[in-house]
């Protein structure tokens, strides 16, 4: 399961987080914002393949690539699984137009209580993330 999505210099905005909640997450917002972008990212994190490659049909889904190839580009993500939740790195190659990929880190989970895991699902989370760059958010009213 993907958990977290941070990117740097790549995509409509210099700068994008995404935190991830355990069950449903809803991503709104105006046009050309990245919606799909992210959805694109969040593909290749858990498979190493963008979109485009996997159907050349698509109109959309290309690898991604700096927005400024001078600076450094990197795109990290945190992946969860029963056993063990890895974090990666992975930065843009000019010289390959790929992105390298490297382990951060790799924690393993550790064993939760019965009585503390049926609390756990009771909790209710909300994250709220939104994808405007701050000086275009507009006030509500």
């Amino acid at each position: 399961m993907l958990d977290f999505l941070h990117l740097l210099n790549v995509g409509p905005a210099s700068e994008m987080s995404l935190e991830l909640a355990p069950r449903l997450n809803l991503i709104t917002g105006d046009n050309g914002l990245g919606k799909s972008f992210l959805l694109d990212v969040a593909w290749w994190a858990l498979t190493r393949r963008w979109p485009h490659d996997m159907n050349p049909a698509l109109t959309s889904g290309y690898p991604a690539k700096p927005i400024d190839p001078k600076l450094t580009a990197s795109i990290t993500f945190v992946v969860r699984s029963k056993t063990r939740t890895i974090e990666y790195s992975s930065s843009y190659s000019p010289r390959d137009e790929a992105w390298v990929h490297a382990i951060t880190h790799n924690f393993r989970r550790r064993r939760v209580a019965p009585a503390a895991r049926a609390r756990n699902r009771r909790r209710v989370v909300s994250r709220s993330t939104s994808l405007a760059a701050p000086e275009s958010r507009r006030p509500c009213g």
